[in-house]
């Protein structure tokens, strides 16, 4: 998942009620058998929740949009602004154009 996504839920997840502790451990194969991955378990099992729903809400966004391929929704999909803008919503990004790919007026 995107640097922007990990960003966002860092931020969420480190105020209050949650107050989580987001250490990684350092990208390091050869030290670490979890490069990458937060310390703290529950961290990390709240990240890959957090990256499935995100997805999920991709997915559902797409199939209400009636589209097919969701893999690629920013690059693959014409959208209505209307669309574009209730996609963002769902999925929490601030500016439509960034899932707009429209022909439309």
């Amino acid at each position: 998942m995107s640097d922007k996504l990990r960003a966002r839920f860092e931020e969420e997840f480190s105020k209050s009620p949650f107050e989580f502790d987001l250490v990684r451990f350092p990208n390091d194969l050869s030290k670490y058998s979890w490069p990458g991955s937060y310390r703290n378990y529950n961290v990390q099992c709240a990240w890959e929740g957090f990256q499935f729903g995100y997805k999920s809400a991709i997915e559902s966004a797409a199939k209400a949009a009636s589209v097919e391929n969701c893999d690629h929704l920013d690059d693959a999909v014409v959208l209505t602004k209307e669309q574009a803008a209730n996609i963002c919503t769902m999925i929490g990004k601030d500016d439509y154009a960034a899932v707009l790919r429209s022909n439309h007026d």
